[in-house]
């Protein structure tokens, strides 16, 4: 037995009414999502963690695409991490820990790349690990004596009686 046509009607709208609901409320958890971690990524860059505050921004960011305030939020905590990064690597570069500076300042020119200075200083430390590395691989003074006299015939030494 089918159903008459005003029941049919009803229970067509009915499901429409049922699928906007849960719409509605996927749409809400979403946007409350952002919103708990748009707090959280304030939080942390107002402590100073200002890495995890980008990384909590760039979420808030996917999870609403159209936030202006979240674009903005993101670009000011790439820009903190960045600075942060860059004087970390040059405090590096300065001690002579040419590695960790490379490693710093290549996180600071990723996140900020119109950082010009980062990228001047990333390029400086990568010559100063390259010329550690080349050093540290240079064969030593004793080394290249015994290179030197590998296969040189011993000489004898005369002694004069007189002397």
């Amino acid at each position: 037995m089918t159903a008459a046509p005003h029941q049919r009607k009803g229970t067509l709208s009915m499901k429409f009414f049922e699928r906007a609901c849960v719409l509605a409320l996927l749409v809400a958890s979403v946007g409350c999502a952002g919103a708990r971690i748009y707090q959280q990524a304030k939080e942390e860059e107002a402590v100073g963690h200002y890495d995890l505050a980008v990384m909590n921004y760039a979420r808030a960011l996917e999870l609403d695409p159209t936030s202006a305030q979240y674009k903005a939020n993101l670009a000011r905590a790439r820009v903190k991490a960045s600075q942060f990064h860059f004087e970390k690597g040059k405090m590096y570069r300065n001690s002579g820990r040419f590695d960790l500076a490379v490693v710093e300042l290549e996180q600071a020119v990723l996140l900020d790349a119109t950082n010009d200075y980062a990228a001047t200083e990333l390029k400086h430390a990568r010559e100063d690990l390259a010329k550690e590395d080349e050093e540290r691989n240079a064969p030593s003074r004793i080394e290249k004596i015994k290179k030197k006299v590998k296969g040189a015939r011993a000489t004898t030494i005369l002694l004069e009686p007189s002397s």
